[in-house]
């Protein structure tokens, strides 16, 4: 419902003037640039134009909320990139301003001038937002999806078409990196595969398994190590292909016009990160692909009550294989789980029985059968990176206030010194290979409960010790204008005769320019952004609830991965870990809002 709202225009000119400057700061124009007039006349015309209206208290409150988050994750994002951590800066350990890093003497005008400037832009750019987002949520009505008749035929058509499109744009990054990419990781894990190397769970087996199939299959076929490594990256090009034609036929079958799914069929085909991931030897893009599957089934059983059985096999079956892909994976799984049976009570019994089958198969697999074949778990410092950041934060900042027992137990970890200098904000890496190194890791397995106190002891002493190591080690998840390095390079040293066979030429150098092509281009670079994607699911998540929870469910998932990818993250900002996000969002935008919600005047 529609109320009267601001309408004098000194109070609007203000609130341009607000938002102006707020992005002015946030963008660091030069205060003189042009742009910031430029920027004043058309938020001033906005705002006159369509104006502040009091909508109904429902549309009011979830345009304050989100316009609220999506304003403080970027004003604090922008703080910790100029000054390494908000929350320093705050207890003025460090420098605080947005648009120069300039020191500050505390109690001095500075430390004011700093402290309005964050106000301003804060509260600038919730204006902002919550001019746009009012308009949208004020115009948002529900519509119902339901299946197109069109002919298994013209599907099949349609999915065949997608499949081989994709593979064939694929093709010329298969040839140039040839045989494909592989890391340190991969190369660890086809050592393992090969039985060079102890079977351990830190890899999930059942994808060494997959590349030990590959990896024989090609050596037989090709007579050298190179076939193996290729007819892997082929295989899971294949996968990944079927997956995403998989996609694009589901949502035709719901209604998405064929231009909708051409583009989306393009942003999978030529977007050079997909291409790039689609020949490197990581369980994270597997099971990003799968993550998608497993989405695009819950679209189908729970948004659209496709009763059929063969999905509620194809159900399990992708459920069993998100929780063995990847270790975050049986998380994922239980998580959406409890959601999926919040949320579609209609289909509370089937959904149960159908998912708690593969979390009984995990715990077998898992534990009796990886004992029985003396298959270790990975290191238990790999999971607990992020509680180690926390505790080794404190160790930096307050390692004169700790109490003597404090100090004895964090000592069984590593020595207070040694972790003092090893400590990096946005790697958990030298933290956990210094514990794991000092034996910390044994003490931690086999005290687990007492691990657990001194993390919660100390964090409650130094709770935000505890938040600026959060949000230093997990920038690049919620951040938009936190890029780092996303892709492996060819293939790492090794001992097994693996080799890039066009390294260093030509064919290789154009394409490595071609594949940061989006770092080039404002808009596209979005497409290729971590917190771009992770906000847009944020706001999609909100017009799902703001339309009575409608279409939640194919949400849950990919924010259930990075929630868990926040808890666990070793890097503050490696692309593969939430790879799922660049896969999955897309597809949720054009349920959410293209296809499930009609614009209505007012």
């Amino acid at each position: 419902m529609l109320k009267k709202g601001l309408k004098s225009k000194t109070i609007i000119l203000l609130l341009a003037l607000s938002s102006t400057i707020a992005l002015s700061l946030y963008s660091e124009y030069n205060s003189g640039s042009i742009i910031n007039i430029f920027l004043l006349c058309l938020i001033l015309w906005g705002y006159s134009k369509y104006g502040f209206d009091w909508y109904n208290k429902r549309v009011r409150g979830y345009s304050l909320t989100v316009s609220g988050i999506f304003a403080l994750i970027l004003t604090v994002g922008r703080i910790i990139i100029s000054n390494e951590s908000i929350l320093d800066s705050l207890s003025r350990k460090k420098q605080i301003t947005i648009k120069d890093a300039v020191p500050i003497e505390l109690g001095g005008w500075r430390d004011l001038e700093d402290i309005v400037t964050i106000i301003v832009v804060f509260i600038g750019l919730w204006i902002l937002f919550y001019f746009l987002f009012s308009k949208l949520f004020s115009r948002l009505e529900t519509q119902e999806l339901n299946y197109v008749t069109i002919e298994k035929s013209t599907l099949k058509k349609i999915g065949l078409f997608t499949f081989f499109f994709i593979l064939l744009c694929w093709i010329p990054y298969f040839i140039v990196y040839y045989p494909g990419i592989c890391t340190y990781d991969s190369i660890v894990q086809i050592m393992q595969a090969k039985g060079q190397a102890a079977l351990t769970n830190h890899h999930p087996v059942l994808h060494t398994m997959l590349i030990k199939l590959c990896y024989q299959i090609g050596e037989k076929i090709g007579k050298n190590s190179n076939c193996g490594v290729a007819f892997y990256s082929l295989v899971q090009m294949g996968i990944l292909a079927l997956i995403y034609s998989y996609t694009i036929v589901v949502l035709r079958k719901i209604g998405l016009s064929l231009k909708w799914c051409i583009m989306l069929i393009l942003y999978y085909a030529i977007n050079p990160l997909h291409a790039i991931y689609a020949i490197t030897m990581w369980k994270d893009v597997l099971y990003a692909g799968i993550l998608l599957w497993f989405t695009m089934i819950i679209l189908q059983l729970c948004i659209m009550n496709n009763n059929k059985r063969s999905l509620w096999i194809l159900l399990s079956i992708s459920a069993f294989l998100v929780s063995m892909i990847r270790n975050n994976g049986i998380i994922v799984i239980i998580l959406s789980s409890v959601i999926l049976l919040k949320y579609k009570k209609d289909f509370k019994k089937k959904l149960f029985l159908v998912l708690i089958v593969p979390v009984i198969l995990y715990g077998i697999i898992t534990v009796p059968i990886y004992n029985y074949f003396n298959i270790q778990k990975g290191n238990i410092t790999e999971s607990l990176s992020v509680p180690l950041q926390h505790i080794a934060r404190v160790v930096v900042e307050h390692e004169d206030k700790l109490k003597e027992q404090e100090i004895k137990e964090i000592q069984k970890l590593a020595s207070l010194n040694e972790i003092r200098n090893t400590y990096n904000s946005r790697f958990a890496d030298p933290t956990k290979n210094l514990v794991a190194r000092n034996g910390g890791d044994i003490w931690i397995k086999e005290n687990k409960l007492e691990f657990l106190s001194l993390w919660l002891k100390i964090g409650l002493r130094y709770p935000l010790s505890y938040i600026k190591a959060e949000l230093d080690i997990t920038l690049g998840y919620w951040y938009p204008d936190m890029q780092y390095y996303p892709f492996g390079e060819g293939i790492y040293q090794n001992d097994q005769g693996l080799y890039s066979v066009f390294w260093g030429q030509k064919s290789w150098k154009n394409m490595y320019e071609w594949r940061y092509i989006y770092e080039k281009i404002p808009i596209l670079g979005n497409l290729n952004n971590m917190g771009t994607m992770f906000l847009a699911l944020i706001f999609m998540m909100f017009i799902q609830m703001f339309c009575r929870n409608r279409h939640i469910s194919i949400s849950t998932p990919v924010f259930m991965n990075w929630i868990t990818i926040m808890l666990a993250t070793p890097v503050f900002a490696e692309m593969r870990y939430v790879y799922s996000l660049m896969l999955i969002v897309f597809p949720i935008i054009l349920v959410s809002l293209i296809l499930g919600i009609r614009w209505k005047k007012i």
